[in-house]
């Protein structure tokens, strides 16, 4: 193929295959990145022949690259003729391509993308307050923490999470004993016969599980429903940001405090009247039918900062379905939380705060709130500023 045919080829191929790129990234999402695999692949060629045509595609006699010979009419359309050696590139043979030009790039391909979940940041007169926005139950070796939420992180002398994990799990035990277990009214009895069909495609009837099941109240049910399909696709919380920055804040020697305490969130589901726990009951086999596939898709769009796409997936049965039972478990919450955090604000410290990102999406969330008492949280860019 003579250097002047490769020359068009060349970019013809990067073009097509950057094309490509947009094209695989919306079609075939991923959780362990910003940008899925076969759109990064899509993505390295086009540069890599981008990057040919212009230097690696050569005069056969002098090798001087094709793309430095230009017509008169435009500066980005090779001529005919080398201008060093007057050879006719249309005519003689040459090879498409040199090939290191192209495996010199090739090393993209194991490279992620930076990830980049949605960071916010408040600035009072002595104190400023880092929002991140979390999911909780994560895949081992998901990339989450990009540069934006580790300088939040080593800028902060304290973190504030939803709630602390404790040493002592007592109490929250003795919430679940006590208010989460009910043997003399069995959990069927309040299954209407489609959510019962659900409810036993996830769990074998009359298993281990499913007799366990039977004990509990709808509350603590669809706790256990919707984590248990989590962890078989390999979900898990000491993966989400919430338990890891903990852990790390603890070790590095940073205070640590939370919103509520486990023991509160166990009573608020508790105390929930029975219409909004079979309501939560019915929105978590909806969903927990669904496979992981609702979780990776809100992942996908974590990891990109796209908190709204995130909030909405993970959330959309109850936003839609049972808007009492949303506001109670998120936005009377928020309104809480939104106190504390104005007090943290008033104060002489940086604190990154994790919260789920379903409280700072929709209608009564978080940033709302807050803005609404005059505190204005703003966008944090992952690259630094200059």
């Amino acid at each position: 193929m003579s250097p002047l045919r490769s020359y068009w080829l060349a970019w013809a191929i990067s073009l097509a295959s950057l094309i490509m790129t947009f094209v695989m990234n919306d079609r075939f999402p991923t959780n362990d990145d910003t940008i899925s695999l076969s759109a990064r692949i899509f993505f390295v060629v086009s540069v890599a022949f981008g990057v040919a045509g212009l230097f690696g595609i050569r005069c056969p006699s002098c090798q001087l690259p094709v793309a430095q010979r230009k017509t008169a009419l435009t500066r980005c359309v090779p001529g005919r003729h080398c201008p060093k050696c007057g050879t006719d590139l249309a005519a003689a043979p040459g090879r498409f391509l040199r090939g290191r030009y192209v495996l010199a790039l090739l090393g993209l391909l194991t490279r992620p993308a930076l990830a980049d979940p949605a960071l916010w940041v408040a600035h009072g007169a002595h104190a400023d307050v880092y929002l991140l926005g979390s999911i909780h139950l994560l895949k081992s070796g998901t990339a989450w923490e990009g540069p934006a939420i580790q300088r939040a992180f080593d800028t902060a002398s304290q973190c504030w999470f939803e709630a602390v994990q404790p040493d002592d799990l007592g109490p929250m035990q003795a919430v679940v004993a006590e208010l989460g277990l009910d043997p003399t009214h069995p959990l069927a009895s309040h299954l209407s016969a489609a959510d019962a069909k659900k409810l036993h495609r996830l769990i074998p009837e009359n298993s281990p599980a499913d007799q366990a099941l039977e004990r509990m109240r709808p509350w603590l049910a669809s706790v256990v429903l919707a984590v248990q399909p989590l962890e078989k696709a390999g979900y898990d919380g000491k993966y989400g940001p919430d338990h890891v920055l903990q852990d790390q804040a603890r070790a590095s020697g940073k205070s640590v405090g939370g919103l509520e305490t486990m023991e509160q969130q166990g009573r608020i589901l508790a105390g929930m009247s029975d219409t909004f726990a079979l309501q939560l009951l019915h929105s978590t086999l909806q969903e927990a039918g669904e496979g992981p596939a609702f979780i990776d898709k809100a992942v996908a769009s974590w990891l990109k900062g796209d908190f709204l796409t995130t909030a909405a997936s993970l959330d959309k049965t109850m936003r839609k379905e049972a808007p009492g039972l949303f506001r109670l478990l998120t936005t009377d919450r928020n309104n809480a939380w939104a106190g504390r955090i104005e007090q943290l604000l008033a104060g002489d410290q940086t604190t990154l705060i994790t919260v789920g990102t379903g409280h700072l999406a929709g209608d009564g969330n978080l940033r709302d709130l807050l803005a609404r008492h005059g505190v204005k949280f703003e966008r944090v860019p992952d690259a630094p500023a200059h």
